[in-house]
Protein backbone atom coordinates (compact mmCIF):
# COMPACT_ATOMS: atom_id res chain seq x y z
CA UNK A 1 0.00 0.00 0.00
CA UNK A 2 1.12 3.66 -1.01
CA UNK A 3 0.17 6.05 1.25
CA UNK A 4 -0.74 9.70 0.07
CA UNK A 5 -1.03 12.86 2.00
CA UNK A 6 -0.12 16.59 0.81
CA UNK A 7 0.27 19.43 3.08
CA UNK A 8 2.15 22.70 2.89
CA UNK A 9 3.56 22.03 -0.60
CA UNK A 10 5.03 18.15 -0.15
CA UNK A 11 3.66 15.48 -1.82
CA UNK A 12 4.28 12.69 1.06
CA UNK A 13 4.55 8.67 -0.75
CA UNK A 14 4.69 6.20 2.40
CA UNK A 15 5.47 2.72 1.79
CA UNK A 16 2.64 1.27 4.17
CA UNK A 17 3.83 -2.70 4.77
CA UNK A 18 5.03 -2.40 8.27
CA UNK A 19 4.52 -6.13 8.92
CA UNK A 20 6.77 -6.91 6.27
CA UNK A 21 9.14 -4.53 6.95
CA UNK A 22 7.45 -2.45 3.95
CA UNK A 23 7.83 -4.79 1.36
CA UNK A 24 6.53 -3.63 -1.72
CA UNK A 25 4.25 -5.37 -4.08
CA UNK A 26 3.42 -5.19 -7.40
CA UNK A 27 0.46 -2.78 -7.58
CA UNK A 28 2.54 -0.16 -5.14
CA UNK A 29 5.40 0.15 -7.43
CA UNK A 30 2.62 1.47 -10.44
CA UNK A 31 1.22 3.72 -7.63
CA UNK A 32 4.51 4.79 -6.65
CA UNK A 33 5.37 5.80 -10.50
CA UNK A 34 2.35 7.00 -11.45
CA UNK A 35 2.15 9.71 -8.37
CA UNK A 36 5.38 10.70 -9.33
CA UNK A 37 4.36 11.52 -12.97
CA UNK A 38 1.63 12.98 -11.66
CA UNK A 39 3.31 15.33 -9.54
CA UNK A 40 5.02 17.05 -12.16
CA UNK A 41 1.79 18.97 -12.79
CA UNK A 42 0.31 19.11 -9.56
CA UNK A 43 0.55 23.09 -8.77
CA UNK A 44 0.26 22.67 -4.90
CA UNK A 45 3.17 20.10 -4.97
CA UNK A 46 6.56 21.72 -4.42
CA UNK A 47 8.59 19.02 -3.36
CA UNK A 48 7.76 15.19 -3.22
CA UNK A 49 8.79 12.93 0.02
CA UNK A 50 9.13 9.04 0.04
CA UNK A 51 9.52 7.32 3.17
CA UNK A 52 8.09 3.95 4.95
CA UNK A 53 6.17 3.74 7.55
CA UNK A 54 7.14 2.52 11.29
CA UNK A 55 11.19 1.63 11.28
CA UNK A 56 11.58 0.63 8.44
CA UNK A 57 11.97 1.95 4.72
CA UNK A 58 11.43 -0.96 2.27
CA UNK A 59 12.84 -4.41 2.54
CA UNK A 60 12.30 -5.25 -1.03
CA UNK A 61 9.74 -6.71 -4.04
CA UNK A 62 7.19 -8.81 -1.21
CA UNK A 63 7.51 -12.38 -2.25
CA UNK A 64 6.77 -13.63 1.46
CA UNK A 65 2.96 -12.20 1.03
CA UNK A 66 2.78 -14.72 -2.04
CA UNK A 67 4.21 -17.76 -0.28
CA UNK A 68 1.14 -20.48 -0.29
CA UNK A 69 0.11 -19.76 -3.62
CA UNK A 70 2.97 -18.64 -5.87
CA UNK A 71 4.89 -20.88 -8.49
CA UNK A 72 8.61 -21.31 -9.75
CA UNK A 73 6.13 -19.68 -13.28
CA UNK A 74 4.50 -17.32 -11.06
CA UNK A 75 7.94 -15.71 -9.65
CA UNK A 76 9.49 -15.64 -12.96
CA UNK A 77 6.72 -14.16 -14.74
CA UNK A 78 7.26 -11.51 -11.93
CA UNK A 79 10.66 -10.94 -11.73
CA UNK A 80 10.44 -10.08 -15.67
CA UNK A 81 7.36 -7.73 -15.07
CA UNK A 82 9.39 -5.57 -12.41
CA UNK A 83 12.51 -4.89 -14.30
CA UNK A 84 10.24 -3.16 -16.61
CA UNK A 85 7.89 -1.50 -13.99
CA UNK A 86 10.85 -0.73 -11.86
CA UNK A 87 11.93 1.48 -14.45
CA UNK A 88 9.38 3.64 -14.65
CA UNK A 89 10.03 4.62 -10.96
CA UNK A 90 13.62 5.25 -11.62
CA UNK A 91 12.50 6.92 -15.37
CA UNK A 92 9.69 9.39 -13.50
CA UNK A 93 12.05 10.17 -10.34
CA UNK A 94 15.02 11.16 -12.16
CA UNK A 95 12.57 12.97 -15.29
CA UNK A 96 10.77 15.17 -12.64
CA UNK A 97 11.28 18.85 -12.23
CA UNK A 98 10.94 18.92 -8.56
CA UNK A 99 12.96 17.51 -6.19
CA UNK A 100 12.37 13.81 -4.84
CA UNK A 101 13.68 13.57 -1.08
CA UNK A 102 14.31 10.49 0.42
CA UNK A 103 13.19 9.85 4.30
CA UNK A 104 15.14 7.21 4.98
CA UNK A 105 13.48 6.32 8.35
CA UNK A 106 15.26 2.67 8.34
CA UNK A 107 16.53 -0.65 6.38
CA UNK A 108 16.31 -0.62 2.68
CA UNK A 109 16.99 -3.66 1.13
CA UNK A 110 17.04 -5.29 -2.42
CA UNK A 111 14.39 -3.44 -4.41
CA UNK A 112 13.61 -0.70 -1.50
CA UNK A 113 17.77 -0.19 -1.72
CA UNK A 114 18.01 0.22 -5.32
CA UNK A 115 14.98 2.73 -5.80
CA UNK A 116 16.50 5.71 -3.21
CA UNK A 117 19.92 6.14 -5.46
CA UNK A 118 17.13 7.92 -7.66
CA UNK A 119 16.23 10.51 -5.13
CA UNK A 120 18.01 13.64 -5.43
CA UNK A 121 18.92 14.46 -2.14
CA UNK A 122 18.54 11.43 0.91
CA UNK A 123 18.67 11.67 4.62
CA UNK A 124 18.33 8.64 6.47
CA UNK A 125 18.14 7.71 10.57
CA UNK A 126 21.17 6.43 11.90
CA UNK A 127 20.39 3.08 12.03
CA UNK A 128 19.57 2.65 8.82
CA UNK A 129 21.13 0.23 6.39
CA UNK A 130 21.57 -0.55 2.69
CA UNK A 131 21.43 -3.81 1.97
CA UNK A 132 22.26 -5.30 -1.94
CA UNK A 133 20.91 -8.04 -1.31
CA UNK A 134 20.22 -9.66 -4.81
CA UNK A 135 23.32 -12.43 -4.97
CA UNK A 136 21.75 -14.39 -1.95
CA UNK A 137 18.31 -14.50 -3.73
CA UNK A 138 20.26 -16.00 -7.29
CA UNK A 139 19.57 -12.33 -8.88
CA UNK A 140 21.27 -10.03 -10.38
CA UNK A 141 20.67 -6.27 -8.89
CA UNK A 142 18.08 -4.80 -11.26
CA UNK A 143 16.69 -1.50 -9.92
CA UNK A 144 19.63 0.64 -11.54
CA UNK A 145 22.36 -0.07 -8.69
CA UNK A 146 25.15 -1.23 -10.85
CA UNK A 147 25.27 2.00 -13.11
CA UNK A 148 24.27 3.62 -10.48
CA UNK A 149 27.29 2.51 -7.73
CA UNK A 150 29.33 2.37 -10.32
CA UNK A 151 29.20 5.74 -11.39
CA UNK A 152 29.54 6.81 -7.58
CA UNK A 153 32.25 4.73 -6.61
CA UNK A 154 33.91 3.30 -9.56
CA UNK A 155 34.21 -0.30 -10.23
CA UNK A 156 36.90 -1.42 -7.75
CA UNK A 157 35.00 -0.17 -4.90
CA UNK A 158 30.96 -0.96 -6.61
CA UNK A 159 31.84 -4.57 -7.49
CA UNK A 160 32.28 -6.14 -4.02
CA UNK A 161 29.45 -4.31 -3.16
CA UNK A 162 27.29 -5.74 -5.29
CA UNK A 163 28.60 -8.65 -5.98
CA UNK A 164 29.52 -9.77 -2.09
CA UNK A 165 25.41 -8.76 -0.75
CA UNK A 166 27.43 -6.35 2.07
CA UNK A 167 24.86 -4.48 4.09
CA UNK A 168 26.06 -0.78 4.75
CA UNK A 169 25.31 1.49 7.45
CA UNK A 170 24.02 4.28 7.65
CA UNK A 171 27.80 6.23 8.05
CA UNK A 172 29.18 4.57 5.51
CA UNK A 173 26.48 5.21 3.20
CA UNK A 174 26.88 8.68 3.93
CA UNK A 175 30.83 8.09 3.31
CA UNK A 176 30.96 6.63 0.28
CA UNK A 177 28.03 9.41 -1.03
CA UNK A 178 24.71 7.01 -1.35
CA UNK A 179 23.08 9.60 1.35
CA UNK A 180 23.29 13.27 2.03
CA UNK A 181 22.61 13.88 5.89
CA UNK A 182 22.20 11.34 8.52
CA UNK A 183 19.38 11.91 11.28
CA UNK A 184 20.06 11.13 14.79
CA UNK A 185 16.38 10.20 15.81
CA UNK A 186 13.45 10.50 14.33
CA UNK A 187 12.36 14.17 15.36
CA UNK A 188 16.15 14.61 14.26
CA UNK A 189 14.99 13.18 10.64
CA UNK A 190 11.58 15.27 10.53
CA UNK A 191 13.60 18.76 11.22
CA UNK A 192 16.32 17.85 8.94
CA UNK A 193 13.93 16.93 5.95
CA UNK A 194 11.48 20.31 6.89
CA UNK A 195 14.97 22.04 6.66
CA UNK A 196 15.77 20.91 3.56
CA UNK A 197 11.84 21.05 1.97
CA UNK A 198 12.32 24.67 3.26
CA UNK A 199 15.62 25.71 1.28
CA UNK A 200 14.70 24.00 -1.58
CA UNK A 201 11.37 26.12 -2.04
CA UNK A 202 13.62 29.46 -1.75
CA UNK A 203 15.33 28.40 -4.78
CA UNK A 204 14.44 29.07 -8.24
CA UNK A 205 12.10 26.46 -9.64
CA UNK A 206 13.25 26.41 -13.17
CA UNK A 207 17.00 26.42 -12.22
CA UNK A 208 16.87 23.90 -10.14
CA UNK A 209 14.68 22.05 -12.61
CA UNK A 210 17.07 21.91 -15.63
CA UNK A 211 20.52 21.82 -13.45
CA UNK A 212 18.56 17.94 -11.99
CA UNK A 213 17.73 16.98 -16.02
CA UNK A 214 21.21 17.63 -17.19
CA UNK A 215 22.82 16.41 -13.55
CA UNK A 216 21.01 12.82 -14.01
CA UNK A 217 20.94 12.76 -18.27
CA UNK A 218 24.61 11.87 -18.47
CA UNK A 219 23.98 8.58 -15.66
CA UNK A 220 20.08 8.11 -17.41
CA UNK A 221 21.99 7.16 -21.01
CA UNK A 222 23.90 4.32 -19.51
CA UNK A 223 21.15 3.26 -17.84
CA UNK A 224 18.56 2.53 -20.35
CA UNK A 225 21.16 0.73 -22.72
CA UNK A 226 22.00 -1.24 -19.06
CA UNK A 227 18.45 -1.71 -18.57
CA UNK A 228 17.85 -3.40 -21.87
CA UNK A 229 20.79 -5.70 -21.31
CA UNK A 230 19.98 -5.97 -17.97
CA UNK A 231 16.51 -7.36 -19.09
CA UNK A 232 18.27 -10.57 -21.41
CA UNK A 233 20.40 -11.42 -18.15
CA UNK A 234 17.93 -11.59 -15.75
CA UNK A 235 15.42 -13.55 -17.96
CA UNK A 236 18.19 -16.24 -17.80
CA UNK A 237 19.00 -16.15 -14.67
CA UNK A 238 15.50 -16.56 -13.02
CA UNK A 239 15.62 -19.80 -14.96
CA UNK A 240 18.80 -20.80 -13.11
CA UNK A 241 19.58 -23.11 -10.52
CA UNK A 242 21.33 -20.55 -8.83
CA UNK A 243 18.01 -18.29 -8.51
CA UNK A 244 16.23 -21.63 -7.84
CA UNK A 245 18.19 -22.22 -4.83
CA UNK A 246 17.66 -18.19 -3.26
CA UNK A 247 14.65 -18.38 -3.72
CA UNK A 248 13.93 -21.30 -1.88
CA UNK A 249 16.75 -20.37 1.04
CA UNK A 250 14.61 -17.24 1.49
CA UNK A 251 11.48 -19.21 1.74
CA UNK A 252 13.02 -21.74 4.02
CA UNK A 253 14.62 -18.90 5.85
CA UNK A 254 18.33 -20.22 5.66
CA UNK A 255 21.48 -19.62 3.84
CA UNK A 256 21.65 -20.49 0.40
CA UNK A 257 24.26 -23.08 -0.78
CA UNK A 258 25.25 -21.95 -4.31
CA UNK A 259 27.15 -24.87 -6.86
CA UNK A 260 29.32 -23.86 -8.89
CA UNK A 261 28.48 -23.17 -12.46
CA UNK A 262 31.62 -23.55 -14.26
Amino acid sequence: MIKIERKDGIKRLVISNPARKNAIGVSDVKILSKELEKAWEEKDVDVIVITGEGDAFCSGLDLAGSREDISRKDIIDLFEWHVEEFTGVIKNSIECPKVVIGRINGPAAGFGCEMLYWFDYKIAHKNAYFYELFPKRGLIPDGGGIPFLGKTLGFTKAFPLLSEAQRISAQKALEIGIINEIAEDELDLDSKINNKVNEIRKLPQGVVSKIKKLMWSDIFENLENHIRHLRVLQAHQVLSEEFLEGITSFFQKKEPEFKKVF
